[in-house]
């Protein structure tokens, strides 16, 4: 099953048009802000409970738009360039070579100062939040809970930023897949770094191992686990992670495999080759394996360990069939295409319901 793939200019505007301005993000991260501040200086005290406060930022996200003093932070020619920029370093694999011209329609490379332009300002956004972040562990000190109270930061995607000639995420490189993950605490050992792989499926056992609390009986057989003993050098846990995609403009879906050492990309239906990258020397993935016969018996013994975790067609088939139902819902392909894009990126609640609405 293959989509209707349509082109999209939607990340080269926002590479095009990236610079100082304010957008719904800047704006909606604001107000999470303001309102953690709040609710840690009126209320995280009243709770005689162990309590959990999330607070979740857009930024930094397309549209590339950041507050002037933010993109001030970093002036022209203070970024690096992104990883293999130019078209002909682009990786020559058939999944990108047919994929890109959809996701990013050009035939010859950005001028270096465009793209140094919207690396700047994501950077900006980057620091943007980081003054966000600021402001609630403040309002958490001003409560004084600092002592007592674990942290996590983590995010849900990367950015490619030209890396690879490709911009957002919807790809296994290690700019869209890999997410930073902080964790702190009155009983965590500062600035220790660790090595181990972990998911995003660790986080819900985590937070609830954090509160002190035990997992339902119907969510005993959830994969992941709590980070808190491999946080503390208890435990080492060596298991390898995954990831999948075959959303937005994918024509097949996408299934990683990471252990300690190598990456596995599975493109679904075996219609592509796969990708192999040793991370230990060629961690910036410049070097693909997947199709040299030396990698062979690695390829083979990750795609078994792949097939552990999933039956990479068989998902894939399932997604895309409920993908497809729900196009026929809104009319058939025709009609959505002609409909048009609703949004790029998806819009916070205040553009959803107006100011001052809630979900």
């Amino acid at each position: 099953m293959r989509w209707n793939i349509q082109p999209s200019n939607g990340y080269l505007d926002d590479v095009n048009n990236a610079g100082a301005g304010e957008c719904s993000y800047t704006r909606f991260d604001r107000a999470v802000a303001a309102e953690a501040e709040r609710w840690l200086k009126n209320e995280a005290a009243t709770h005689d409970k162990p309590w959990c406060l999330l607070a979740s930022f857009g930024s930094p996200h397309p549209p590339f738009q950041v507050p002037q003093k933010w993109l001030d932070t970093y002036p022209p020619g203070s970024v690096d360039m992104p990883i293999n920029f130019k078209l002909q370093d682009w990786p020559d694999h058939p999944y990108w070579n047919e994929t890109r011209p959809w996701r990013f329609p050009v035939d010859e490379d950005l001028p270096e100062d465009v793209i140094c332009n919207a690396v700047a300002t994501y950077y900006g956004l980057v620091s943007f939040l980081d003054d966000k972040l600021g402001r609630v562990l403040d309002a958490l000190d001003e409560a004084g809970l600092t002592d007592t109270t674990r942290i996590i930061y983590t995010s849900d995607h990367g950015e490619m930023l030209g890396g690879h000639g490709l911009w957002g995420k919807m790809c296994m490189y290690e700019d869209s897949v890999a997410v930073p993950l902080i964790a702190a605490g009155p009983d965590l050992p500062a600035g220790a770094t660790c090595d181990e792989n972990i998911s995003w499926v660790d986080i819900f056992p985590t937070v609830i191992d954090g509160l002190g609390a035990a997992l339902a009986d119907s969510d005993a057989d959830l994969p992941g686990t709590s980070l808190w003993p491999i946080v503390r050098g208890e435990e080492s846990p060596g298991r390898p992670i995954f990831s999948e995609y075959h959303a937005a403009q994918s024509p097949t879906g996408n299934f990683m495999l990471k252990d300690e050492r190598y990456k596995y990309v599975y493109y679904s239906g075996a219609q592509y080759p796969p990708q192999l990258f040793d991370l230990l020397v060629d961690p910036t993935e410049r070097h693909d394996l997947g199709r040299d016969p030396a990698h062979a018996d690695t390829v083979a013994r990750l795609d078994a360990e792949l097939r552990k975790v999933c039956d990479p067609d068989a998902v894939n088939e399932a997604a895309f069939a409920d993908q497809h139902a729900l196009i026929d819902e809104l009319g058939g392909d025709e009609a959505v295409i002609a409909r048009g894009p609703t949004f790029h990126s998806t819009p916070p609640p205040e553009d959803f319901l107006g100011a001052g609405g809630k979900v």
